[in-house]
């Protein structure tokens, strides 16, 4: 194998970024809590050119080639109390190839906690998951 230029770089024991990362890494995924940000991890269906676009928030967009189907949410009712689950104040993600999961919870519902996952499965189909 020859011989690569980075084979012989050193670095320090320790690095610090120069600034924080704004997501971090845990068994293989990438955990994102409030960030915000909508449809940046595409979930891809195996041998086809169907996708899902998911993100930092649970909101998801069905999409084929360069058509978008639809776009899923969730909300939540309890009593005369209504919120879109990608609209709680506190989301987590988690991002791993062909699967994303979230873990929402909210001030205004005290005591519920959401687990929505979505999963890529062969063909043009993805599997939802939820619990409370």
């Amino acid at each position: 194998m020859p011989d690569h230029p980075a084979s012989r770089a050193t670095y320090p024991e320790t690095a610090t970024p120069e600034r924080p990362t704004r997501y971090t890494a845990r068994d293989g995924a990438i955990i994102g809590h409030n960030q915000g940000r909508t449809f940046n991890r595409p979930i891809y269906l195996a041998h086809t050119d169907a996708f899902v676009l998911a993100g930092d928030q649970p909101i998801l967009r069905f999409a084929s080639g360069d058509t978008l189907h639809g776009t899923f949410g969730v909300g939540v009712v309890r009593g005369k109390r209504s919120e879109w689950l990608h609209a709680f104040s506190d989301l987590t993600l988690e991002y791993r190839p062909t699967h994303a999961a979230w873990i929402a919870r909210d001030r205004a519902f005290p005591g519920l906690e959401i687990r929505l996952e979505v999963v890529g499965q062969d063909r043009k189909s993805i599997r939802l998951n939820s619990s409370h």
